[in-house]
Order: structure tokens, then sequence, then C-alpha cells
């Protein structure tokens, strides 16, 4: 008896020094970074990078960093593929986060605006779709193009496919199994496509048309024949769309909505966690029981969505002062960010744990 009630005298002693400032926690701080106008690493010894505030991060620690524009990205391997809009296509070397270093370039001829990677191939979106050898990523060479009727924004690749969000022209398929030779296979006329993903047999596209938007979910599984089955009213702004499971994420002006898709006939929202600063969630990433929401001006939030009805931030990296955090994608221990003029970010979760003295164990 006497054992605990020394445990929660000591207990109460303990919180009121933390409160009164006497014991503070210690968690890694880190500062941003200045603007670059060309892609190269920022200095990674001792120092480089410095103290940020505690308003600016929590539970997020910055491993890496490379400047220049940064607007989508992509990693495979050892790899991280960042679209930089007038720029082109930069092939960056992470295999050493804390030192990321540029490799290859492509100059796209268009406004390259996201990238994905399947094998040795990056599929880059630039109004149209250009695909482009990276098995030498030292030299990549474009081998395959295709003008899309409308103007391909973004895009995702599954199979020998690659969906493509194309504006006012819908979701158009085009199999690209032969790289050199794309040819589009079927299409849906879902207009003002934004953001495309696709998962089993469905493709959740997001449409925005002025300030409506909406979630529209298209049986893929006959590619020539896609069909919309359901949608989704959101309301406001919508940014990207992610799915895992029976759940759609999707980045609001102000939020993230959580969309129940396991009747794709019948979806609905279960669940929306409203971001800080009434910022614009241009893209999310879920990866395990985490949504990783690239937040434009407040950064990166990091959104335990374990429970979908009762989604929880559990980190930041706030990037104010730098630029707008655009995309976001998870690989390994790591959230590698396009943020702008800002470059790309190589950020940890890394929540921090109180541990108590033995004895108050």
């Amino acid at each position: 008896m006497k054992a605990k009630v020394f445990t929660i005298f000591t207990l109460v002693i303990f919180f009121a020094m933390v409160l009164s400032g006497a014991v503070t926690a210690q968690v890694p701080q880190h500062t941003l970074i200045e603007k670059g106008e060309e892609l190269h690493p920022f200095p990674t010894h001792e120092g480089a990078i410095q103290q940020m505030t505690d308003s600016q991060a929590w539970n997020v620690t910055l491993i890496g960093q490379i400047s220049g524009f940064a607007s989508n990205i992509a990693v495979a391997g050892d790899y991280a593929y960042v679209s930089d809009e007038y720029g082109g296509l930069h092939i960056i070397d992470v295999s050493v986060p804390s030192a990321p270093v540029e490799v290859g370039f492509y100059d796209t001829p268009g406004y390259a605006l996201d990238v994905a990677v399947v094998g040795d191939y990056a599929y880059v979106t630039d109004w149209d779709l250009r695909i482009i050898d990276v098995s030498s990523p030292t030299s990549p060479i474009e081998v395959g193009f295709y003008n899309t009727p409308g103007y391909a924004i973004n895009l995702t690749v599954a199979g020998k496919y690659a969906y493509v969000a194309d504006d006012f022209a819908g979701l158009r398929i085009i199999d690209v199994s032969s790289p050199t030779s794309p040819i589009e296979v079927g299409f849906n006329d879902t207009q003002w496509a934004m953001w495309v993903t696709v998962a089993g047999d469905y493709a959740y596209v997001t449409t925005s048309m002025g300030s409506y938007g909406r979630l529209s979910i298209i049986d893929v599984s006959v590619p020539n024949a896609p069909i919309e089955v359901g949608f989704y009213d959101l309301g406001n702004y919508p940014g990207s769309v992610a799915a895992s499971g029976n759940y759609a994420y999707i980045g609001q002006y102000q939020g993230l909505s959580i969309i129940d898709v396991s009747v794709p006939s019948a979806p609905v929202c279960v669940g929306y966690f409203f971001l800080p600063e009434y910022e614009y969630a241009s893209a999310v990433a879920v990866a395990g029981k985490y949504a990783y929401v690239a937040d434009s001006f407040a950064g990166l939030r990091i959104i335990d969505v374990s429970i979908p009805n009762a989604p929880v931030e559990v980190g930041f990296y706030d990037t104010t002062g730098i630029d707008q955090a655009s995309d976001v994608t998870v690989a390994g221990n790591y959230a590698f960010v396009a943020n702008g003029y800002g470059g790309l970010l190589i950020l940890a979760y890394t929540p921090y744990k109180m541990h108590l003295p033995l004895m108050m164990r």
C-alpha cells in the first residue's frame, strides 16, 4: 500500500514540476532551410539542420532535404522521382536519406505535373502522357508519348494500364504494356477529373467544377468499358484521393474526408478531420493506420485513422516560411514531401515517448 501511495505522490510532484517548467520534454526540433534555385543537396554535416520552434514540428523529424522546385513525387527503390513543372523530371538518389543527391534529369516538353514509377519506367503527366525509361537513372530518356484529349493532370499505374485524370476529358485508360506505343483502350466521361487512384476493380476519381467537388467510383474491371457505379458529393474543393481497405481518403479545403467505399454504389462519409489554418489538403498518402496529408502552407500533417469515425492528429511538420507542401508519398520509414520552392523534404514520424524513472513505473 505504501508503495502505491509513494508512486501516486511522486507522480503528482513530477507533473507539477512539468507544469511549472522545472522539467521539460526534450523533443527533436529542426529548422526550415532557405529556398534554392536548383536541385542540389543541402549540407548534412552536424549543425546544417538547425532547430525549429516547438510550434513548427511535433513528433516529426527532418532527416534530409534537397533544394529546387518540387511539385509531385514518387519513390521506387533508392530513388525519388520529382516533377518540377516547367523544370521536367528530376531523379534523386535517396539511398542515404540524410544526404539526397540528384543523379539524373529529363526536361519534358510540357508542364510536368505528376509522376508514377513502375519497373524501368517513369510515367509523367505534362498535359499529355510521357513515358520515360529510367533504367539508367543518370540517363533517363523518353521512349513513349500519348496525346490525351484533355489536360493530363494526375495519374496512377496499375498492371499494364495508366489511369489518367484528364481534366475536362475525364478518366482515360491507356495500355502501356508496350511503352513505346501506348494506346487508349477506354474512358469515362466524368468531367473535370483532377486526381485518380486505383484499388482492385475500382478507380477513385476526384472531380472539381469551381468550388464544387465529388468522388466518382468507376468500375474498371473491363478497361475498355469503365462505368461509374457510385459517387459522393464532397461539397468543396477536393484535392487528392487515396484508397486503402474499405476507405477512400480525400484531401479538401480545410479537411480530410474519410469515405466508406465498402459498398461502391453507396459510399458514405464516416469521418472528417479539420485541418489547421484553413489550408488546402492537396495530397494524401495512407500507410498502415496513418494518413499523411500535404496541407499546403501548413506542411505535413499525420492523422491516425485507425478509428475512421474519430481521426486524430499525431504529428506535424509546418513548412511555413518555405513554401507549400503539394504532394507526399511514404516509403519505408520516411515520408517524402514535395514542398514547392522548398524542394524535397525527407521526414520521419518520430513519436516522443516519455520515460518515467524506474521508481515511478
